[in-house]
């Protein structure tokens, strides 16, 4: 069996045993942009069979914070967590805050703020948060939001 991503990049190739059973391990080379997998059998006379995949699915990073809570503060603490080491571009009402990294622990802490460093103004908001790589964007997003009031 050969597990082939949309990019066309071969993830893994496994043998299955006598009942047909097959294990992969191939999630590990997956990356978070990868939206169908392919799958081939070649039986013991090299003849391979059509290819059938697995559908669409879309990788999403998970917003740890905030998750619909009220700030009364000057910024607001934002945390991404998902694939270690990929990247996500963040969008707060729509517009582009940036590409950030996630760590080696799989999250990136964030800072929403106000234009220059600005206090972040009183409002409603919606950040946006979607995994980007050279294969491309990830047709699901993250949404979360929160709201910022002031005495």
């Amino acid at each position: 069996m050969t597990v082939t991503a949309s990019d066309g990049t071969v993830l893994s190739t496994v043998t299955a045993d006598a009942a047909g059973t097959w294990t992969s391990g191939a999630l590990a080379g997956l990356t978070p942009t990868v939206a169908d997998l392919g799958l081939t059998a070649t039986d013991t006379a090299g003849n391979v069979s059509e290819q059938a995949h697995s559908g669409p699915y879309a990788f999403v990073p998970v917003f740890d914070a905030p998750a619909g809570e009220t700030f009364s503060t000057d910024t607001v603490p934002v945390v991404i967590a998902g694939w270690p080491g990929s990247t996500v571009v963040v969008t707060l009402n729509g517009a582009n805050q940036g590409a950030f990294t996630l760590g080696a622990d799989g999250t990136a802490h964030l800072t929403a703020a106000g234009a220059d460093g600005a206090p972040i103004a009183v409002g409603e908001y919606t950040v946006t948060a979607t995994y980007s790589d050279a294969g491309g964007t990830s047709p699901a997003a993250a949404t979360t939001g929160f709201t910022v009031r002031r005495p």
